[in-house]
């Protein structure tokens, strides 16, 4: 099989409403460079904190084992089209910082990086412009499930090109409810703190979702399909939300997502190997024929959250039903421990003739093997 280099940049999250953020998005190297030591680039600018920051390290093959090498003691700093230059302070591991800064909508913006030997990297200027707000996110029942989907519009008209993320956060609970602890000798009663009985985790997207409505005579998106979600699924049984990030792109860069839609398209995942090489706007100030891995973006996101309860489900005629494989096992209290020792959890007290417990596996009676949560959004209703 050809060996292939391809780096994955995370578009990091963006904090508030009407933030601004600077995003370093990825490229595939070309086979002929995998033995390339190759500058990495990734950080977030917000414009309404004045704070920034940005990863620098080198690329590595795919057979490379551990961390990345860090790129340190470089000279990093955001520039404006009014020659304006801000520095970003050096907080070590490669890793740079800015903060109390004044950042400006309409102003242009790039990165400029020197590295400790002497080279240069500088991104093209790109423009900031508000990002509309979202006017509503919707849900339609369908044969096997739900598509859900987001509607905006800009009434200047300036917008026309789109970008979507969205995180899915959903209640759940474990098969069994083990409410009772050993300790000391002793079978008690869990406190509040201590249960796992109920869970809810956030899942991110993991899809490109661009659009454009250059070619229509008003700046409207509508229905723009986000998710599609069985109506059988575990994320829809009880409740389940959705916050949904919009951003406002450049033609520029909206070409750029649907290089790497129309490629991961072909291969499943944004994270495999691309069947073609994407090159972003990030170049070697003196060999810029040489790669430069991300994509330098300013723009700024809104938001909006929805909530799909369990029983707006089952009216739909869906149902969860998924009984997993759970061995139970009865013990007596000096028993007990042997059972505890190979991850085994208390969900059942059985009184007098029969005194003892029952036990279960750990992933039938806690919910967080699937990789929840048990503290409560602040959001949640």
């Amino acid at each position: 099989m050809q060996m292939k280099t391809s780096i994955w940049l995370a578009i990091l999250s963006f904090a508030a409403l009407f933030t601004l953020t600077q995003c370093v998005e990825p490229f595939e190297l070309p086979a002929s460079a995998i033995d390339a030591n190759i500058l990495v680039v990734e950080g977030s600018l917000n414009i309404e904190k004045g704070t920034g920051k940005v990863v620098l390290s080198r690329s590595q093959k795919l057979e490379d084992q551990g961390e990345p090498i860090r790129e340190t003691r470089a000279k990093v700093t955001i520039e404006t089209d009014a020659n304006e230059s801000f520095s970003m302070y050096d907080v070590g591991g490669g890793a740079y910082r800015v903060t109390g800064m004044s950042f400006s909508y309409g102003k242009q913006y790039r990165l400029r990086v020197k590295t400790a030997n002497g080279e240069e990297y500088v991104s093209e200027f790109v423009s900031t412009q508000k990002t509309p707000e979202i006017d509503d996110i919707t849900w339609r029942a369908e044969q096997n499930g739900i598509q859900i989907s987001v509607s905006s519009h800009d009434p200047a008209n300036n917008t026309l090109y789109y970008r979507w993320e969205f995180e899915e956060t959903y209640e759940y609970t474990s098969y069994y409810n083990s409410l009772w602890a050993y300790k000391g000798g002793e079978v008690i009663p869990r406190s509040q703190e201590e249960q796992f009985y109920k869970c809810w985790r956030t899942d991110p997207s993991t899809s490109i979702l661009v659009g454009s409505t250059a070619h229509l005579v008003q700046d409207v998106v509508r229905d723009y399909p986000l998710v599609f979600r069985e109506g059988v699924s575990e994320k829809l049984a009880t409740k389940y939300s959705i916050l949904v990030r919009q951003y406002g792109i450049s033609k520029a860069e909206y070409e750029y997502w649907q290089m790497l839609k129309k490629n991961t398209e072909s291969v499943g995942s944004i994270f495999d190997a691309q069947p073609s090489q994407v090159r972003g706007n990030i170049k070697n100030v003196k060999q810029p024929d040489n790669p430069v891995l991300g994509y330098f973006s300013i723009q700024s996101m809104t938001e909006k959250r929805m909530f799909i309860s369990g029983p707006e489900m089952r009216k739909l005629g869906f149902s969860y039903h998924d009984i997993p494989v759970c061995s139970l096992d009865t013990t007596s209290l000096r028993d007990l421990p042997q059972w505890l020792a190979i991850d085994k959890l208390i969900v059942e007290e059985l009184l007098p003739p029969n005194a003892g417990y029952v036990v279960a596996n750990r992933a039938c009676a806690d919910c967080r093997v699937k990789g929840g949560s048990t503290i409560k959004p602040e959001y949640w209703k």
